[in-house]
């Protein structure tokens, strides 16, 4: 049976691009396939991972595993860890999973990082997009075995579809703000998300 797939492209800087039709897998997504999307940043590659794109440093190291992508300074597979860089998570089947609307999941979260005594929030805003309710989400994170992290999170929960994506960056605190502005924003503000539906 062919798979007749709808993507919807969001520009998260709050406008909304074309209405494409393809015959392609979701596993089989390519920028190339997606016609509408705008050119990298100088120095950036489009990266598309379970329905979420960004714009990824050409410089910086990728890693999959256990449905979470990674993009990071530092090669996850060599060290097993980064310390700045970025992943994305997409969890479905919210409602049938938690028994809950994705947003409310979402806010879950959050909570649940707020209330951890080694965190401190610094940033919380909550904004509806389309179909999406995203929660943007920044803390300090300073455990007393290590050094200090700063961790941005953005959060998109869609309730009619029932799933999360979540696209996180994380750096050193003292170094936070030098990849914050020179890779974090560019990535933040070019975050795609890529719907489909298969009939």
């Amino acid at each position: 049976m062919n798979k007749v797939l709808v993507y919807v492209i969001l520009y998260f800087s709050f406008s909304v691009s074309s209405l494409i039709f393809a015959n392609q897998s979701s596993n089989d997504i390519t920028v190339k396939q997606l016609q509408g999307f705008p050119e990298a940043p100088a120095g950036y590659s489009w990266k598309v991972f379970r329905g979420v794109a960004i714009p990824k440093p050409d410089a910086w190291f990728e890693f999959e595993d256990q449905g979470v992508y990674t993009t990071s300074l530092e090669s996850v597979q060599k060290n097993g860890i980064f310390e700045t860089g970025a992943t994305i998570q997409v969890v479905r089947n919210i409602q049938v999973k938690h028994k809950a609307p994705a947003s409310v999941v979402a806010i879950g979260v959050i909570k649940n990082y707020d209330e951890q005594k080694e965190n401190k929030t610094l940033l919380l805003k909550h904004q509806e997009v389309g179909s999406f309710k995203t929660f943007t989400f920044r803390y300090r994170n300073a455990p007393n075995s290590a050094k200090p992290i700063i961790v941005h999170k953005f959060i998109m929960a869609n309730d009619k579809d029932s799933f999360l994506n979540i696209i996180t960056f994380e750096a050193p605190e003292e170094k936070w703000d030098k990849y914050w502005n020179n890779q974090g924003i560019t990535i933040f503000k070019r975050i795609l998300s890529v719907t489909y539906t298969e009939n």
